[in-house]
């Protein structure tokens, strides 16, 4: 194929996917052949501009539950609005700073123990983190004498449940849009089928429902960084993955699979060594200012819980 043919395919969405060619028709059709190219306007922007609007329609569709930091049971599902951020600030200690794992023996009386994956759980801090920094990181000593079901409802903390859940969509957004980006460089042959994450509505019903697409973004780069023959750092980005959710550990097998038939034992044998980044990364012990270490009896770890707090390992009933 020649150079010109090269850049034909690299523009035109009917020979990529014929979805795409299909919606492109409302704004005009594929382009031609004789089309002025624009250095900008090129696949990798529209179908960031997609990706972005995609899930800024999600973020608005999560407004009829943030209008009252979602507290009304029935409007969560009714209008679909549904979200695990605001429920697990309160639920999993955040709403105190409370490391996800710690083992503190009255914090795991009060909280339950994070039930994800390491990834999502640090995810999870830095955002708790982050809203505590927003909202001026708040005096908790009032609250260690608040029975913890009684914290979501508490004018101060619904305005963080907001604050958490904003917070967390900047994040995520930017996460998509990093998908998005690796997805059309996996395959520069074909960056329109990027745009099935792109323009999808899982998307943007699912986005922010929970913190999955931390995992898709690296499983995103994981597929750029294969594409580019980085097997190290593709196994790197899988282990990452992985430490977020399970799935993205069994694109190992299928990588290896291809390796081993081609012959490249060095690949594979780096494939497999950067998995282990998967992490197992100190997680100190946390107590909590005004409160007693082992204040509360009852300290025992939850069903399904982290089995090692302090190296952040968990078990496979812990992985949803």
């Amino acid at each position: 194929m020649t150079d010109r043919g090269r850049v034909a395919r690299h523009v035109h969405p009917t020979q990529d996917d014929p979805v795409v060619a299909a919606l492109s028709e409302g704004v005009g059709g594929p382009v031609g052949p004789r089309a002025a190219r624009s250095r900008w306007w090129n696949p990798t922007a529209v179908v960031l501009l997609l990706a972005a609007l995609t899930f800024a329609l999600g973020t608005l569709q999560k407004a009829p539950c943030a209008a009252d930091a979602w507290a009304d049971g029935e409007t969560r599902y009714s209008a679909m609005c549904y979200s695990d951020l605001p429920y697990l600030y309160t639920g999993r200690g955040f709403v105190e700073h409370e490391w996800p794992y710690s083992d503190d023996a009255g914090v795991r009386d009060r909280f339950e123990a994070m039930e994800y994956p390491v990834g999502i759980s640090y995810w999870a801090w830095a955002t708790s983190w982050a809203t505590h920094a927003v909202v001026g990181f708040p005096d908790l000593a009032p609250r260690y004498a608040t029975p913890a079901d009684e914290l979501f409802g508490q004018p101060e903390v619904a305005r963080e449940v907001v604050v958490f859940t904003v917070v967390n969509a900047l994040g995520l957004a930017l996460l998509t849009l990093a998908a998005a980006w690796f997805l059309t460089r996996a395959n520069p042959g074909r960056p329109w089928d990027a745009a099935v994450l792109a323009a999808s509505p899982a998307l943007a019903l699912t986005g922010l429902v929970n913190w999955d697409l931390l995992a898709v973004a690296l499983v995103a780069a994981a597929l750029w960084s294969w594409s580019r023959g980085r097997p190290l750092l593709t196994g790197v980005l899988l282990g990452l993955g992985t430490a977020a959710k399970l799935y993205p550990g069994l694109l190992l097998g299928p990588a290896l699979v291809l390796l081993v038939r081609a012959r490249r034992w060095r690949d594979a044998g780096l494939v497999v060594a950067g998995r282990p980044a998967r992490g197992c990364w100190p997680t100190p012990r946390r107590t909590s200012p005004g409160r007693r270490p082992g204040a509360s009896s009852g300290g025992s770890t939850p069903s399904g819980a982290p089995t090692s707090a302090r190296c952040g390992r968990w078990s496979p009933r812990s992985v949803t």
